[in-house]
């Protein structure tokens, strides 16, 4: 991840319901999963189970948050459950089904629970009053680290190309200009994606990239970049739009072309 500014300390958006830490960081919680804000399919311990049953399969859920007298997750019914259920014996009633889930809330880092997904299959998310807020599947958690590391993969490979021809056509003295302060006299450091614009922004060292291309649209464009890689970086609870996509999918087109040349 890259960042090239300092991070404030903010209040988390509001849209986002299951619980996180009230801070924008670089950490990847429940809470800034889709499906951990979607209320689940629910049963209640006393419901006939078939009733459940046929719930499930008319909305296609393969499990459902079990809730008690109070409104709390007391389990989860899942098909294997009711499997195991209806060899024990007779089965009549949703708690006759029910096993034991794990509850986790919203503010609990995604890359400590893969394990307890991918060994349960799922996660229900609650609330401080144990009350279901969402529901992660593993394949809903494959999904959602697909959606997500797609475009950091390719904001990834524009900065490496973006770098790799600077390094080797720009006076190093004017790059040094343009590392962030702490590296100032590392040369192993290179400028960050949001500082580029500002060091090709100087004729002599927009010239030397010799890139044929408008320059105006090509830092333009940068700056857009830079800024949806910090949002990318931080995990931002909304998912890049179709236009961000487009827009970053487009600039590496542009600058595969330009580098082959």
């Amino acid at each position: 991840m890259w960042i090239d500014h300092l991070v404030a300390l903010v209040p988390q958006a509001p849209h986002i319901k299951a619980p996180v830490d009230d801070r924008r960081d670089v950490t990847l919680r429940i809470g800034h999963l889709a499906s951990a804000n979607r209320k689940p399919e629910t049963a209640r311990l006393n419901e006939p189970l078939m009733d459940a049953i046929t719930r499930m399969g008319a909305n296609r859920h393969s499990q459902l948050a079990v809730l008690g007298e109070n409104g709390s997750v007391e389990g989860a019914l899942s098909e294997g459950g009711i499997m195991r259920a209806f060899a024990r014996g007779p089965a009549e009633t949703v708690a006759d089904a029910t096993e034991s889930a794990r509850l986790v809330r919203g503010e609990e880092h995604v890359l400590e629970l893969l394990d307890v997904v991918e060994r349960n299959g799922f996660v229900i998310v609650v609330d401080r009053e144990a009350q279901p807020v969402g529901l992660v599947t593993a394949a809903e958690l494959l999904a959602e680290f697909v959606t997500r590391h797609r475009p950091i993969l390719t904001v990834a490979s524009i900065e490496l190309h973006i770098r790799q021809r600077v390094s080797t056509r720009v006076d190093p003295n004017e790059i040094a200009k343009f590392r962030p302060r702490w590296a100032r006299g590392d040369p192993s450091v290179f400028p960050t994606l949001g500082q580029y614009p500002d060091l090709l922004a100087k004729a002599p060292n927009w010239d030397a990239l010799d890139w044929r291309i408008d320059k105006t649209y090509f830092l333009n464009t940068l700056r857009k970049v830079a800024r949806i890689r910090n949002d990318l970086a931080h995990f931002e609870a909304d998912p890049l739009t179709e236009s961000q996509l487009q827009l970053i999918d487009s600039f590496l087109t542009v600058l595969l072309d330009l580098t082959q040349k």
